[in-house]
């Protein structure tokens, strides 16, 4: 179900630019149960720039096409209908999201390569999950965040220091204490006036909201991806903590071990080959950090599954790998102890419990994964 909107909110969205006409053709077309290949040709190719760039996108290794692809015909037939209008789409969102962005409170090359990280996480887990759809994965966690983004273009420096002091809360929460309505719920209504597909609508709408997230569904997968981007440390959107999800819902867990590794390793990498394709210009930028190298293996003593799988995770983004009881960790690493990470303030180590009383919500919901990995720094040799 919808949230209520604000009109206020509401006409701060219809004042926005629409789609261009190509891409809303592109999605009536993909709404259509049998539509000629040759129809959604035409369309791209109506719309100079979307045919360039999505020729630039199809020869990349993002797509990992089998031979150079020199025309919207050969990248249709190759990539399928469906990859290629959702390419198309997120070329087009990605624009518009930029032009929105420009006032954005923090460094907004931050924010980008936030949200292309989520996409691009997304997309890999749902090569792993049950009915998905990788490439509609990729578009709603690109564009998972695009209310914050109206919520600054009306409110200007009053979200500007919202993003700022919402340090001990997630933002969503802290959004909905001083405004009345989430960026989650802003995103839907922009969804809903540009006339996305309905998974990607919903995947807007409840990202943060696991009681909203079916098993399986294109919610829970970006919203998971939103989370481990958080842990990984690839980019910022204004909200430090990540939710603490119960066994069944740890995504990665459902992958084979080596994807599971693959994507833990690379993960960088594929955002920064992510970013080269969605960039205004075809040089790419700079990821920032790479995947640490094997430092050692961690100890890892914590007896709430929730917290350990997100210090699991945490701790091999950094480049350690976590051993202990009930840890999967599978994968080359060194296999010396270097440190025990412990929630039992009795045991001589890392002191985690102590930590964790200022930095895991009350309810045990969220952690501070900005703080977790400062203190991870902090804590454990380089």
């Amino acid at each position: 179900m919808s949230a209520i909107v604000p009109d206020y909110i509401r006409e701060a969205i219809q004042s926005l630019p629409p789609l261009p006409a190509s891409v809303q053709q592109l999605l009536t077309l993909s709404r259509e149960p049998e539509v000629d290949f040759r129809q959604i040709v035409k369309v791209i190719e109506s719309d100079q720039t979307l045919t360039v760039r999505t020729l630039r996108a199809a020869n990349s290794a993002f797509y990992g096409a089998s031979r150079q692809i020199q025309t919207v015909q050969q990248a249709t037939v190759l990539l399928g209908r469906d990859a290629i209008v959702n390419l198309a789409l997120s070329i087009s969102v990605m624009n518009l999201e930029r032009s929105l962005g420009d006032s954005w409170a923090r460094h907004a090359a931050n924010f980008w390569r936030h949200s292309i990280a989520t996409g691009t996480a997304a997309r890999w887990i749902a090569r792993y999950v049950e009915g998905a759809d990788a490439e509609e994965a990729f578009v709603a966690g690109l564009v998972h965040d695009i209310g914050k983004l109206v919520l600054l273009t009306h409110h200007g420096e009053l979200y500007g220091d919202m993003l700022v002091s919402a340090q001990d809360a997630p933002l969503h929460e802290y959004e909905q204490e001083q405004l009345g309505i989430k960026h989650t719920a802003v995103g839907e209504a922009l969804c809903i006036h540009w006339n996305l597909p309905e998974n990607i609508t919903d995947a807007v709408a409840a990202h943060h909201d696991k009681q909203r997230q079916a098993a399986g569904s294109l919610a829970q997968i970006v919203g998971y991806a939103n989370d481990m981007v958080k842990l990984a440390q690839l980019g910022y959107s204004g909200n430090r903590f990540v939710s603490l999800h119960d066994r069944e819902s740890h995504l990665i867990l459902q992958m084979p071990d080596d994807a599971q590794q693959e994507l833990l390793r690379t993960l960088p990498q594929k955002v920064a080959e992510s970013e080269q394709i969605f960039s205004q210009n075809s040089a790419a930028q700079e990821i920032g950090q790479e995947q640490a190298e094997a430092k050692g293996s961690v100890s890892l003593e914590a007896a709430s599954e929730r917290e350990r799988e997100a210090l699991r995770l945490a701790l091999m983004f950094n480049g350690y790998r976590p051993v202990g009881r009930g840890v999967s960790s599978g994968g080359d690493g060194a296999t010396s102890v270097v440190a025990t990470l412990t929630d039992k303030d009795s045991t001589p180590g890392a002191g985690y419990g102590a930590w964790r009383t200022s930095h895991v919500t009350a309810d045990g919901d969220f952690i501070n994964a900005d703080e977790l990995n400062k203190w991870l720094t902090t804590i454990l040799p380089a």
